[in-house]
């Protein structure tokens, strides 16, 4: 495919410079057998990188082996690691992300999302939450699920207080809508 391409270029490449400038002459064989172990070597790379690419975590930890010093790496990889249902390996990293970079909105969403939906810890899934939405007010999933924490300690008043307030926040989005029925059905 891509490598395919790119030994037909080098040898259209290396065709058009023995033309243009009169360089020896290549003998084609030669030149097949250089793009047979060019083609060759393009494929182990790119079966290598496929592997890296075969699933989130592996993904992000290449990152952050690449990255370590990085919010953004630290806190993906987190959220990989609750998608695959160990909340508890994701901590560490959502925690050094916040350590690097405080006023990144994300990893005190996904941490907020391990006290909530894991450790049922709502307090600190409400401050978690409301730190993530003070640090980026337009942020639906974070309103959805301060919600959400709120109902599950029967704070009803405050989830329709909410959600009422950002209704054009939470626009369409079915989770908001879900927790406001919960909040006026109790």
């Amino acid at each position: 495919s891509a490598a395919v391409l790119f030994a037909a270029g080098v040898v259209k490449g290396g065709q058009w410079c023995t033309e243009r400038w009169g360089i020896m002459k290549v003998d084609k064989y030669l030149l097949a057998a250089f793009c047979c172990c060019l083609i060759v070597s393009l494929a182990v790379t790119t079966y290598q990188r496929n592997r890296v690419w075969g699933n989130k975590i592996s993904l992000w930890r290449d990152v952050m082996s690449k990255s370590p010093n990085k919010a953004r790496p630290n806190n993906n990889l987190g959220s990989a690691v609750i998608d695959a249902n160990r909340p508890d390996e994701a901590i560490p990293f959502l925690e050094r992300a916040i350590s690097i970079k405080p006023d990144y909105a994300d990893p005190y969403y996904n941490l907020g999302n391990i006290f909530l939906l894991h450790r049922e810890d709502y307090n600190a899934a409400i401050s978690l939450f409301t730190k993530a939405i003070t640090l980026r007010p337009g942020f639906s999933d974070a309103y959805i699920n301060l919600a959400g924490a709120y109902n599950q300690m029967g704070r009803y008043d405050e989830t329709i207080r909410l959600l009422t307030r950002v209704s054009a926040t939470i626009a369409g989005r079915i989770g908001g809508h879900f927790n406001l029925c919960v909040a006026y059905a109790s």
